[in-house]
């Protein structure tokens, strides 16, 4: 991590910070360990968070929702996702890069790393969490 910084910030929070993607250091997902999850910025427990999420191949997220709206952009490969309550793969979306999908608060939904690695990144203002769907 390399932080610019730009004429004498008075406080830590005043600094540019530039992130390479070899840079990014991910950590195992508490619900679903295949999946690795880095906060690239700020807190997800509390105000504005960004996360970077990778997803090997054939990984899938169970249906779950976020008390927090979430902004996703596909990064790399191609992420399927899919709304409801239950997964169905039929009705995915196959998502390339450069797709951005706004998940409202509350709203279930899945995902799938059908055809290779996805590395995804969600932007959120917290508190965040995940509920798992008809639980």
């Amino acid at each position: 991590m390399t932080a610019l910084l730009l004429a004498s910030p008075a406080r830590a929070e005043d600094q540019i910070t530039v992130i390479t993607p070899d840079a990014v250091r991910y950590q195992a997902d508490a619900k679903a360990l295949d999946i690795q999850v880095a906060v690239v910025s700020d807190n997800p427990e509390d105000g504005f968070y960004t996360l970077r999420v990778k997803f090997p191949q054939d990984a899938e997220t169970p249906p779950h929702y976020h008390p927090d709206t979430r902004t996703v952009t596909v990064i790399s490969g191609t992420y399927y996702f899919g709304e409801g309550e239950i997964f169905t793969a039929n009705n995915m979306q196959a998502c390339p890069p450069g797709i951005i999908i706004v998940v409202p608060a509350g709203k279930p939904h899945f995902s799938w790393a059908q055809d290779g690695e996805v590395i995804i990144h969600e932007a959120g203002i917290g508190p965040t969490g995940v509920t798992l769907a008809n639980h």
